[in-house]
């Protein structure tokens, strides 16, 4: 797990981990709360490096287990009790190099169906050897080598509790987007990124993925995806 400022999420993110992985790692870059000692307190192993990008930071942690499995979470993140009994029976004797879980996202703390956030299929059990995360200042992913699989429960994701942690976290992924940008020699072009896109987002994200169906939270994070597109 890579953190930064995640001492209140912790508290609730990793008890559920400590339950069904047999270590804990915790790579932070640079808090400037008590996120490394809530981690210590709860049974984590903290290690420390500098924020660069979201893909080195993933690869580091990556590089610090030994373990066959690694189950890839975020602070924000969460497993359903079903999603905890399906990992712990499928350890025990794993069938495939990678699981994909459905995670539910969350949006000003009620789970969303429809629109800019709806349900999602994530690949985040995998094999240690089998998986690479490619260069990418943000959105990294993960790719794995061999068979997948899919696992019944929920990852219940809780990105955006308020407004004001989707324009933190907006303008971090906007400012790493901009900085990805730049190494590839592309410019952000007036009537295709400042006009194009943001209307089709909103399209998509309030029309064609059913936004509406929300209400105004739908309204809300399809005007913000638009924003921050």
């Amino acid at each position: 797990m890579i953190v930064q400022n995640e001492e209140n999420n912790l508290r609730l993110n990793l008890p559920h981990l400590l339950e069904i992985c047999d270590t804990v790692v915790v790579v932070d870059g640079g808090s400037q709360d008590r996120t490394p000692q809530v981690a210590r307190s709860l049974g984590a192993r903290v290690v420390y490096r500098p924020f660069t990008n979201f893909a080195d930071q993933r690869r580091f942690a990556l590089s610090l287990l030994d373990t066959d499995y690694v189950l890839w979470l975020d602070a924000d993140e969460r497993p359903s009790e079903e999603l905890k009994r399906a990992v712990r029976a499928e350890m025990a004797d794993p069938r495939y190099e990678g699981y994909y879980l459905r995670r539910v996202n969350h949006f000003l703390n009620q789970p969303v169906h429809y629109g800019a956030f709806a349900p999602e299929r994530v690949l985040r059990l995998f094999r240690r050897d089998r998986a690479f995360f490619p260069p990418r200042w943000v959105h990294e992913r993960v790719y794995v080598r061999g068979y997948l699989g899919e696992l019944p429960g929920a990852l219940l994701h809780f990105p955006y509790p308020d407004l004001s942690t989707f324009v933190t976290k907006a303008n971090q992924y906007a400012s790493l987007a901009a900085r990805e940008m730049a190494e590839k020699g592309r410019n952000p072009g007036l009537w295709e990124d400042l006009i194009l896109r943001p209307l089709w987002a909103f399209w998509k994200h309030f029309f064609l993925k059913r936004g509406f169906l929300e209400g105004k939270r739908g309204f809300v994070a399809a005007r913000l995806m638009a924003l921050y597109t």
